[in-house]
Parts: structure tokens; sequence; C-alpha cells
């Protein structure tokens, strides 16, 4: 268990009850955790046998709190929250502004500006001269304004992220005892993927509820491709954010030894999922021990809690609350109240 803004329960056999205003975690009877709801915003629930009473999950409901399930390799399950049905007009316009090929591309345009300057930032912190890989993702960035087809822009991002890859694998030490040889997703086939994957989770899980606080519909996205279960703008407004909270979080936990070799393991066998859907560990993928995963899973809140300067306000802002500032500003994009989407982009 662990808790900031976001009260994480992991360990089988947890039962989360509602006293009074507060969270009270048990386990085989005993009290393990009592967690005022105040300054709450979200419980993930992880994996099988962890369990929330009727009570407290109304409790929730009614603060206002997101409540979402994930799998034990952090794959989003469900959410549970209030009326979603009060923005009518936000997300009609939204729908509209997406099914206009030219503001579409767009703001996808700047979705992959975003990402590729704070990839390519990330690496110049760590590489002395602009390598060769370097140079040719300023071109890519360069690029972009010429790009008039979403496919191509996809393309330009792959290329993008090959590059970028490449020179993260670079900056890990003893990359080759850890076995990363490229970005690698489900079942992630070896630790540095294993946290790159369970990072991005965490992340997904915060824009989505940032989506949903806004008003959006978080299935109708500019970048990302529509699909049926994919939350494409929560997927969009990620992109900037992966290299300056995840990567570089990985980066310093394994650089300064918080994290080892010691700590993952190897799945054995294939587990069924509850809702008999995806398996909950696929055979072959590498996974954080329990108590590894709690460690990350402090370290990466308080990454979310470090502040930083958010232009726009000129203000000092956690990530949490730049996020959300974010996915404001797609919003008055949407409303017609701002010409053009601004991605963060780390100083």
């Amino acid at each position: 268990m662990a808790v900031t803004n976001t009260l994480y329960v992991t360990e089988p056999g947890t039962m989360v009850h509602k006293v009074d205003e507060r969270l009270v975690l048990r386990r085989e009877s005993k009290v393990i955790a009592d967690v005022p709801m105040l300054h709450l915003k979200q419980v993930a629930l992880v994996g099988q046998g962890v369990e929330i009473s009727t009570e407290a999950m109304l409790a929730l409901v009614e603060r206002q709190i997101d409540l979402c399930f994930f799998s034990r390799t952090m794959r989003f399950r469900a959410r549970v929250g209030g009326e979603v049905s009060l923005f009518g007009q936000l997300r009609f316009l939204q729908a509209r502004f997406i099914d206009n090929p030219g503001q579409q591309l767009a703001v996808a345009r700047s979705i992959v500006r975003g990402k590729l300057i704070n990839q390519r930032r990330l690496l110049l912190r760590h590489y002395p001269e602009p390598s060769p890989p370097l140079k040719q993702m300023a071109k890519i960035i360069e690029g972009l304004p010429a790009v008039q087809d979403l496919d191509v822009l996809r393309g330009y991002e792959g290329q993008g992220a090959a590059l970028y890859f490449g020179g993260l694998r670079g900056l890990i030490r003893g990359v080759r005892e850890w076995g990363f040889t490229k970005r690698e997703y489900y079942p992630p086939p070896d630790p540095i993927n294993t946290l790159l994957s369970f990072g991005y989770s965490l992340l997904t899980r915060e824009v989505l509820a940032a989506t949903y606080l806004v008003g959006f519909d978080p299935y109708l996205g500019f970048f990302h491709m529509l699909d049926y279960g994919r939350p494409s703008l929560a997927l969009d407004l990620v992109e900037e954010f992966r290299p300056i909270i995840v990567d570089s979080l990985v980066l310093d936990l394994l650089n300064h030894q918080h994290l080892t070799l010691a700590d993952f393991e190897q799945n054995s066998k294939t587990l069924p999922a509850a809702d008999g859907g995806e398996p909950e560990s696929a055979k072959g993928g590498v996974r954080l021990k329990a108590a590894a995963r709690s460690r990350f899973l402090e370290a990466y809140e308080q990454r979310m809690s470090e502040r930083v300067l958010y232009e726009p306000l000129n203000t000092q802002q956690t990530y949490h609350k730049v996020i959300e500032a974010q996915a404001r500003q797609v919003a008055r994009l949407v409303l017609g109240e701002i010409k053009q989407y601004q991605p963060f982009i780390v100083r």
C-alpha cells in the first residue's frame, strides 16, 4: 500500500472499508492502514484478492474520488466514478472538432512535437554533444509542420521513438545485464521494459482521470487511432509526459541502484483473468516483485508531487496539476477559446 494523492492497495486479502471520513484497510481482521479521504484524488485496487465495501465505494463516488481497478501487472481494468453526462456541450464539440481532419491533424502534430522535444531534451541532459541520432531527431521535429497526413505523422513519431530508445539504452548502466535491446510491450521481456510499461500504465491512469474531471469523452482522441476500449485522448495527452516523468524516473532508479536485477522475477505460468479477458500475466514476461513494486509506486508518487514551472500560469505546479491544466487547455481549444494546443515542454 502506498498513499499520497493516490491510495494504492496491492496486497491480496486486503479489504477497504469506510469509517467516518476515513478509509480503513484490514487484512486478516487487523487494521493495516487508516487513510483520511480529505486529500485523496484516486484509489487504485491492484490485482485479484483486493476488495472494497459498497459503502466505501459510494463514499468515493460522492466525493468525486476516482476508483480504478488494475491487474497485477497494472493493466487498466475499470473505473468507477460519478455522473459523467454533465458535459454534453463539451463532448458534442469534441466530437465535431475531431471530425474536422485539419483541426485533428494540427493537434496531433503538436502532441508529437511535444513528445519528441521532451525525449530529445532528456537525452541532451546526459550526452555532452548532439550525437547523430539526436541530430536526426532534430530534423524530424523540424519536418513536422510540413506533415499533412496522420499516418505519415505516426511514421515520424515511430522514427523518433526508435532513435530515442536507442539513445536511452546508452544511458543505462550495465544495460547488457538488464537485457534491454529495444522497446517491447506485452509481455515485457526484460526488467527495463517492465518498468516502462508499469510507469506508462500509472501515467495513463493519471491522465485518464484528468480527462474525466474536465468532462471529455476520453475515447475520442486526435493522434491515436480510435478503437474499441482504447482511451485515445488520454493516450494522446500521455505522450508529452512519458520522457519527463516515467523515463527519467526509471533512469534514476536503475542508475542509483534503487532497483536491481534481484527485484524482478520471470513469470512461470499464465494466470487467467478474473473477467475472462486477457491474462493477468503472460508466460515468458518479467514482473516486479511485490516489495519492489511498492518502492516504485512510492517513487512515482514522489515524482508526480514534484513542482515544476508551468509557463502558461507562470507558477510552480505539481505534475498532477500540470496534467490537469493540459487537459483543460484542450477543453479551451475545443470550445473555441484558443486557437492552438501547446504541449508541456520541459526546460
